[in-house]
């Protein structure tokens, strides 16, 4: 698949008053067209950061970040940029500005200047995506956590964007929400082809990746299939990360002697394993 995002040697500081904090260094990857990939790291290990490079939020301080070829250093192209790179955050009551459903859904493409018939179209589209169209003239304040969030996520799909990241967009939210949320997100993913990059502390949310990216200080320690990454359980427990309940369980039943195969990652291959 064509590659649609990538950064070369990206480095960032943060800079306060006289205090240098290096956040980023020399971060090199690449992300493809319809590709699922999930980032983790310890809180402090710049992948927060790195998100809010990736439709130009923050500007590299050295190195460079390439959306569909165009440079974010590059002022004149960074209407382009965030256009194709859409972004979710941790609170959805940041992210909503109207007080209907499908007012704050539209609220995107108006600003673009998309003809009215066309925002109709994107509004009902974004809404069924999300499954979120029997909502539509509700007001979001009496929506639960979950149900916010995925408007904020049909906000950011009816501007069409190519790539959707989602910055910890699970870490208010409560059991029911997050899984509200996975789901929406994995859908539009293997369903729609959408490339989804997801920004998360929860272990569980990176099962389903393609691809999963570990940081730590700022840097890319570790990259693989969440298969490859989970079984190195001493490894993550090292930079303070968790893994998988059950690639936990595997990792104790292991210890006891019992053979499991490496990669455990869900209950149903738990299941499999220990009752054939």
């Amino acid at each position: 698949m064509p590659t649609l995002i990538e950064t070369q040697n990206l480095c960032y500081e943060y800079k306060h008053e006289n205090e240098i904090t290096i956040a980023l260094k020399n971060i090199n990857i690449s992300i493809d067209e319809g590709e699922f990939v999930v980032i983790i790291g310890h809180n402090g290990s710049g992948k927060s950061t790195l998100a809010k490079h990736l439709n130009a939020l923050f500007l590299p301080s050295k190195g460079d970040v390439w959306i569909k070829g165009m440079n974010t250093r590059n002022e004149e192209q960074l209407w382009s940029i965030r256009q194709q790179v859409g972004m979710v955050f941790q609170n959805p009551d940041n992210q909503l500005v109207a007080t209907i459903v499908e007012e704050d859904v539209a609220f995107g493409p108006e600003n673009l200047g998309v003809p009215s018939n066309e925002i109709v179209k994107r509004v009902e589209d974004s809404l069924k995506a999300v499954n979120m169209l029997q909502y539509r003239r509700h007001a979001p304040h009496h929506l639960s956590g979950g149900q916010k969030q995925r408007i904020a996520i049909a906000g950011v799909l009816a501007m069409l964007p190519s790539c959707i990241v989602l910055d910890e967009p699970t870490a208010m939210l409560d059991p029911l929400g997050r899984k509200e949320v996975m789901d929406t997100i994995i859908d539009l993913n293997k369903s729609k082809g959408m490339t989804v990059i997801h920004v998360t502390h929860h272990m569980e949310e990176a099962i389903e990746a393609d691809r999963i990216i570990v940081m730590a200080a700022g840097e890319v320690v570790q990259e693989g299939t969440p298969k490859t990454i989970f079984s190195q359980v001493n490894e993550l427990k090292q930079l303070g990360l968790d893994v998988p309940q059950m690639t936990e369980l595997a990792f104790a039943l292991k210890q006891q002697g019992i053979h499991v195969p490496e990669g455990v990652l869900s209950l149903e291959e738990m299941v499999n394993c220990l009752c054939p």
